[in-house]
């Protein structure tokens, strides 16, 4: 499948997310920007990545960790996880027919 501008707006939204909470300069890979497409196709918010990278970053920060993530892919188990937990969320559930009520018969039925 090739890059459609789609595609590219929607990765550059998300590496531009990455960066600055990242606090330093970074390209992101090839592999990365595979991450963020396949994202892209299967319908995950830019808000919801936006969102998970947030409490990423501030967990690691909270918890001391050295270092920067230095590649989206290092996310991607958390962001796929929310994404599942909301479509759970938000799925339609099944709807079930409901019984034809037959006042009649029932009466009957209870005769």
């Amino acid at each position: 499948m090739g890059e459609s501008s789609e595609d590219h707006a929607y990765f550059q939204a998300i590496e531009e997310v990455f960066v600055r909470l990242r606090g330093a300069p970074l390209l992101l890979s090839p592999a990365d920007w595979q991450v963020a497409r396949r994202w892209h196709r299967d319908g995950v918010p830019l808000d919801l990545v936006r969102r998970v990278l947030e409490e990423i970053f501030a967990k690691r920060k909270e918890r001391g960790a050295k270092g920067k993530i230095s590649s989206l892919r290092y996310c991607a188990s958390a962001i796929e996880a929310a994404w599942a937990d909301l479509r759970e969320l938000t799925a339609p559930g099944e709807r079930l027919e409901a019984p034809v009520f037959d006042p009649a018969a029932r009466l009957q039925a209870l005769a």
